[in-house]
């Protein structure tokens, strides 16, 4: 491990120790009174973790009616922002809209409008938008129309009911708008309750132009398979194959539709999207992750109900189910997250409702404490608007500065790696380029280097490779002239017999492991020499054994970065062991039990010799393809798993065979067989399982009734 590296652990528990300590700083000084702030921001990492990270925004103040002085908010809905930065806030309960200024101070509350000189008002709006030229467009929902009024509070225009022949116009429909936003060519997109087609999609003049990217949800395997067997009662009441609607819609600066769907169980589904003009999905997902919110639950998945769209494709959604807010960048990279549930503590919510931007400021309205909270960002993330801000107007120096003022508060944030690494890699400077991708967990950008830093490595020592490759050649067919692998091991033959009687195991064990060679290419023939002609030993097996883990052991934490997944500072040596020993015996165990009930020749030792040289070619591939991984770039992926997935299929088949010919079965008994150990193993692993949770709980039991007794004694 490099000091390089050694230093970023150091700096990531570091970060940790401090967020650590400014938590308790914070309850201690504070008690969690007023002001005070819930420090629990955190981020995942490439591993699904959830790692520790420096707060994002902080509560500036909190807004209500009774500070406006215009009386509680009751169940507000919904934000608007105008293009002279003046707030809307739909006051859902009370049928009127809230108009501030740019500081946050009350303008005006517009709870009627004028239609033809008739007043009329609100019936619990929903949602709002406020365009370019200050029209306001206010989702009324109970009755059932989008209203468009100017800032005088003139009717300007309303949309109804579409005329369409698809269920939307059923007789029983009832047409209730929910949300409402407009593109900068005019077109006006509408969210309805009940309806699942997708976005109601209307012209400048108010005409109705059809449906635009319909949310469809897949059925599964297992959605069918119930289906199929499931009774007609049962099928009346499983729930419709229908897609789900969306909970609100935001047109981004480069005039995209960015839309949220709430209601779903399914946590890698799309409930983010990105409409173009044809109403097909665009949204980048090249994160660790889909942007779906939290990844570790134990409460259902993230419930997104707003999305608002910032500068150079930066958005951020409101989950409600947790009361947090998801900020992601263009390419879907997580980038923080803030807030939090419960509500009684500032910057945590109860139900929030919807969220916006104004400048730099992050808002979100809850609609049970009937409050706007305004957050106000912290340098940490300043820094990070800034490196992506300058990334993207091509002043990368000034970008990599922000990335490495990011890692300097943030040690786990391994997107600013990445920033850094393309930064040195426009600079071709691709061996630490590569440093800082690794850094990132950066497999893509990381091969790329790579493949630069490998032609460059080619270029400057061609000589010498090609000096190499002539005299291993050469080598090579010397050794097949002269014959000198058949000269080694008849030297070797000839050596054993005269070694002392009690290293005779030492002679048997090498014939073994030479006649595994032999037993993978001819394993008809191999298996029933083994068995009848005694060709193999239990001490050869075991060796076998021992070098399946080493292989194990070695591909887990050598394989190289681009094609190895595995969190190496993490591996468990003793675990790594258990998990080649425990599968190799649960399979001989089970093997033998149901061969014995089957009428099966094998003994147990039979068994565990012919499964032990069954596993050769995992060994004989695995070792050498774990080294040349680490001189493969991604585009050559395609030959490491064309390899292991040889090795793999190789040693099933000699599996398979190794049961046909030991217990001398045909073909349909080894099937049956094979299928009943498969199903044997994953019964026995369940049971384990089950059985060390029970010891864990009895003993956690234990241990919590002694410690009460110990307590009230």
């Amino acid at each position: 491990m490099t000091l390089k590296r050694y230093a970023v652990q150091s700096l990531l528990y570091r970060s940790r120790l401090i967020l650590l300590l400014n938590l308790v700083i914070m309850m201690l000084s504070s008690g969690l009174a007023a002001g005070a702030q819930l420090e629990q921001s955190y981020i995942y990492n490439f591993w699904a973790e959830a790692v520790p990270a420096p707060q994002a925004y902080t509560v500036s103040h909190l807004i209500n009616g009774n500070d406006l002085g215009i009386g509680k908010f009751n169940n507000p809905q919904d934000l608007g922002v105008s293009k002279n930065n003046r707030l809307y806030i739909v006051d859902s309960g009370n049928d009127r809209i809230i108009c501030l200024d740019q500081n946050l101070e009350l303008v005006k509350v517009i709870d009627q409008f004028t239609n033809k000189g008739k007043k009329e008002r609100f019936n619990n709006p929903q949602g709002i938008f406020v365009a370019d030229n200050d029209t306001i467009y206010v989702a009324d929902s109970e009755h059932g129309r989008i209203v468009q009024i100017d800032q005088n509070g003139e009717l300007i225009g309303e949309l109804r009911a579409p005329k369409t022949d698809l269920s939307i116009a059923a007789a029983d429909f009832e047409f209730i708008p929910l949300k409402v936003n407009v593109d900068p060519t005019g077109r006006i997109f509408v969210i309805a309750k009940n309806v699942y087609e997708g976005l109601l999609e209307y012209d400048l003049a108010g005409n109705f132009k059809g449906f635009i990217g319909a949310p469809r949800v897949t059925p599964g395997v297992l959605d069918y398979f119930w289906r199929r067997f499931a009774t007609e009662e049962q099928r009346e009441q499983q729930a419709l194959f229908l897609p789900t609607e969306f909970s609100n819609i935001a047109i981004g600066h480069d005039g995209f539709i960015y839309t949220t769907v709430a209601n779903t169980s399914a946590m890698w589904s799309d409930v983010i999207r990105k409409l173009n003009p044809a109403g097909k999905d665009i949204l980048i997902r090249a994160g660790f992750f889909k942007p779906v919110g939290d990844i570790i639950y134990y409460t259902g998945p993230s419930r997104f109900v707003d999305i608002t769209v910032r500068q150079y494709g930066v958005y951020s959604v409101l989950d409600q189910a947790r009361g947090r807010v998801f900020t992601y960048d263009q390419n879907g990279n997580l980038l923080y997250i803030f807030g939090g549930p419960g509500g009684s503590i500032e910057g945590t919510f109860t139900t929030p409702t919807a969220l916006t931007h104004l400048q730099e400021k992050l808002l979100v309205l809850d609609a049970s404490s009937g409050e706007l909270t305004v957050f106000r960002p912290t340098q940490y993330t300043k820094y990070i608007h800034n490196a992506l801000m300058y990334y993207n107007a091509g002043d990368f120096n000034n970008s990599t500065a922000m990335w490495e003022k990011v890692i300097e508060a943030n040690a786990n944030f391994e997107l600013a790696y990445s920033g850094i690494g393309r930064d040195l890699f426009r600079k071709n400077q691709y061996q630490a380029a590569m440093e800082y991708f690794r850094y990132g967990n950066n497999r893509l950008e990381y091969s790329k280097a790579f493949r630069f830093y490998r032609k460059g490595f080619i270029e400057d020592n061609f000589l010498l490779i090609f000096i190499v490759i002539i005299v291993s050649g050469l080598l090579f067919l010397l050794a097949q002239k002269y014959k000198l692998k058949r000269v080694l091991f008849s030297k070797i033959g000839q050596v054993l017999p005269k070694l002392p009687v009690k290293a005779s195991v030492f002679k048997e064990t090498f014939n073994g492991l030479r006649y595994s060679l032999h037993l993978i290419f001819h394993p008809f023939d191999g298996f029933w020499d083994l068995k009848h002609e005694k060709r193999g030993n239990l001490p050869t097996a075991m060796i076998i054994l021992f070098g399946l883990t080493i292989t194990y052991i070695l591909m887990r934490q050598y394989t190289g970065f681009i094609f190895n997944f595995n969190q190496a500072a993490e591996i468990n040596l003793l675990f790594e062991i258990l998990s080649v020993i425990i599968p190799f015996m649960l399979w001989c165990l089970i093997n033998w039990s149901v061969t014995t009930l089957m009428d099966g020749k094998g003994t147990m030792k039979d068994i565990i010799i012919a499964t032990a040289y069954a596993v050769i070619p995992l060994i004989i591939i695995t070792i050498p393809l774990t080294l040349i991984s680490n001189y493969l770039i991604m585009e050559e992926g395609a030959f490491y798993n064309l390899f292991l997935n040889t090795a793999v299929i190789w040693t099933i088949l000699l599996l398979f065979l190794s049961i046909l010919v030991t217990h001398q079965y045909d073909i349909p008994k080894t099937i049956l067989v094979s299928l009943i150990i498969i199903i044997g193993i994953v019964a026995a692993i369940f049971l384990g399982m089950l059985f060390f949770s029970v010891i864990n709980t009895l003993i956690a039991f234990l241990s919590t009734l002694y410690k009460e007794l110990n307590f009230r004694l």
